[in-house]
C-alpha cells in the first residue's frame, strides 16, 4: 500500500509486489546450495500464510532451472510447494508445453518420485534443509526441468502454491487452471 500528498488530500493505492521476471542464462549445479546463482528478480509468495516462498530462474539451452527458497510452517509441517511451467505461446496447457510438480525439504515430492532428493520424468531436485541463501531457517531447493516439457519459448508461464498443513498460499490474482494468470518468466 503506498500513500502520496496531492493537493486536495491524500491519494491511496495497492501495487503488487510480483511481476515479470528475467531468467539469466546460467548453467546451475543441482546440489541445494543456491550460492552461485547470478540472477536477482524474484517471485514472493508469503502474504496469505506463514509460509514464504521466494523464487528464482535461470536457464542454458537444455534446461529450466528455478530456486526455491523456502521459510516459516505451520504446526510443526515442512511445506510443500507445488509449481507449474507452461510455454508462453501455447493456447493450452498441454505435455510438451506444460510441466507440473512439487517439491518439498527432502526433495522432488511429486511427478514420479515422492520423498526424496534425485530425478523422476528428467525433473531433478536437490534440497536442503537449513538456512536460506539469505540466511533464514527453512530449506532451498534446485530444481531442473528438461526445455522438452515447456517447448522452446522465450517466455514461461510460472505458477507455483505454498502448502503446510491446511494452509495454502500462491500469487496474488492466480488461478492454477488459467495460465493466462500466471507469472511470466523471461529466457533472456
Amino acid at each position: 500500500v503506498w500513500a502520496m500528498d496531492c493537493q486536495d488530500g491524500l491519494l491511496f493505492g495497492v501495487g503488487y509486489l510480483n511481476h515479470r521476471i528475467d531468467a539469466v542464462r546460467q548453467t546451475v549445479d543441482i546440489d541445494g546450495d543456491g550460492r552461485e546463482w547470478e540472477a536477482e528478480d524474484a517471485l514472493f509468495i508469503g502474504s496469505e500464510s506463514p509460509v514464504q516462498a521466494i523464487f528464482r530462474a535461470s536457464h542454458d539451452e537444455d534446461y529450466v532451472y528455478v530456486l526455491a527458497e523456502v521459510t516459516g510452517y505451520v504446526q510443526g509441517e515442512e511445506p510443500v510447494i507445488s509449481m507449474s511451467l507452461h510455454d508462453a505461446s501455447a493456447k493450452k496447457m498441454a505435455p510438451g508445453s506444460t510441466i507440473s510438480f512439487s517439491v518439498g525439504a527432502s526433495g522432488l515430492a511429486g511427478s514420479g518420485t515422492s520423498g526424496r532428493n534425485g530425478s523422476a520424468d528428467g525433473i531433478t531436485v536437490c534440497s536442503r534443509r537449513g538456512k536460506t541463501v539469505a540466511g533464514k531457517p527453512g530449506y532451498v531447493a534446485e530444481i531442473s526441468v528438461p526445455r522438452k516439457y515447456v517447448g522452446s519459448a522465450d517466455e514461461l508461464c510460472f505458477w507455483a502454491e505454498t502448502a503446510c498443513g491446511r494452509t495454502k498460499d500462491t500469487f496474488t490474482g492466480s488461478n492454477s487452471s488459467k495460465t493466462e494468470t500466471w507469472q511470466r518468466i523471461c529466457l533472456r
